[in-house]
């Protein structure tokens, strides 16, 4: 399922490909053409030269929207580093706390958080942030919001006696 603003993005980009087909131009021009109303016609001549010049603004827009979007959703060779360095540490604190003998479980979470298995992941089209980012913000609000002691509610004013 594709974000809604690269849909959004995308649905932009198919207006401006659609409204600079030859065809359509074509037909603009036959129609500045046919109005046989010089200062209409150089008018609209103008217009449809312009056009292609706003468009390649707005493609520029688009690309840079586009672009930003997808980076936003790669990890960069440091970040697995970081990741990798800092999470598999974390995750034999906690299994040593559990005080179970998991060196199994260890060792399978370590192959899977390897920075050669993140990268290979990722350059499959895995979206780390989305699959555990956002599921995982979505776990701590929830329990942040279990922990947070309960708003107690204004008192309401009795409405004021009308005279």
């Amino acid at each position: 399922m594709l974000d809604p603003e690269i849909t959004a993005v995308l649905a932009q980009l198919s207006e401006v490909a659609a409204r600079n087909t030859v065809g359509a131009i074509q037909t603009r021009v036959a129609t500045a053409k046919a109005t046989k109303q010089h200062e209409n016609t150089v008018n609209e001549l103008t217009e449809i030269i312009n056009q292609p010049v706003e468009d390649r603004v707005e493609l520029v827009g688009i690309a840079t929207t586009l672009r930003e979007q997808l980076v936003a959703q790669r990890i960069t060779t440091e970040e697995i580093t970081y990741i990798t360095d800092k999470l598999i540490p974390t995750v034999e604190d906690l299994a040593g706390l559990a005080g179970d003998d998991n060196a199994e479980a260890i060792e399978a979470i370590k192959k899977l958080v390897s920075v050669e298995m993140l990268t290979v992941l990722q350059l499959v089209g895995f979206n780390f942030k989305a699959a555990i980012g956002e599921p995982l913000t979505q776990v701590v609000e929830g329990l942040i919001l279990q922990l947070a002691p309960s708003q107690p509610r204004p008192r309401q004013k009795p409405p004021a006696k009308q005279r």
